[in-house]
């Protein structure tokens, strides 16, 4: 499922807001350990096989989670930043839990914005099955970042997660496909 125009058409005001309002970065922006709240919207196709025959059905819930990172650029004040990311929410439609863990690779715009692209790994636990067989699954996805005065910064990111795992049953075949987009505030220390 792709997301329709009032989807994008919100991401592009963010993006726009972000850019008019913020001011001059500071010169170590991107650069050493952070942490953040993120919120977002996720949407997963399911569709497989039972004994009753095919299904599909789509799942739609706010993403809500903590994150914590480090950056650091590719040599002296280089426009290439890499980093490492974790990250620990819950999909509210099912109180299901999140965790993440990424690299990602950016590029530095003017003084005060980063583009990036992330891949990584995470890992999603039922609670409402609690039946210990959650789904795991590759990330990948790109953002973009932009620095504000004090140490601060807003992200905007898109993630698509390939779910695999869960109950499995002879008779039973199940895929799941995640598409994500997210807004984030970072502190920077």
């Amino acid at each position: 499922m792709i997301f329709g125009a009032k989807t994008l058409a919100c991401l592009i005001g963010a993006a726009s807001a972000i850019l008019l309002t913020s001011t001059a970065a500071q010169a170590e922006s991107f650069s050493g350990p952070y942490i953040g709240l993120e919120a977002g919207y996720a949407v997963t196709d399911v569709d497989g096989v039972t004994i009753a025959g095919p299904f599909e059905r789509t799942e739609h819930s706010a993403v809500l989670a903590g994150i914590v990172g480090y950056r650091i650029p590719v040599g002296p004040d280089g426009p290439v930043v890499v980093g490492a990311e974790a990250s620990a929410g819950s999909y509210t439609r099912r109180a299901d839990m999140r965790y993440g863990l990424a690299g990602s690779v950016g590029l530095r715009l003017f003084e005060s914005g980063l583009v990036y692209g992330k891949a990584g790994y995470a890992w999603l636990e039922d609670v409402e099955a609690n039946a210990g067989k959650g789904l795991h699954g590759l990330v990948l996805g790109g953002g973009y970042e932009h620095a504000l005065a004090g140490n601060f910064s807003l992200r905007a990111e898109y993630r698509h997660v390939d779910w695999k795992g869960g109950p499995r049953l002879p008779d039973n075949t199940t895929r799941f496909k995640g598409q994500e987009i997210a807004a984030a505030v970072i502190y920077g220390f």
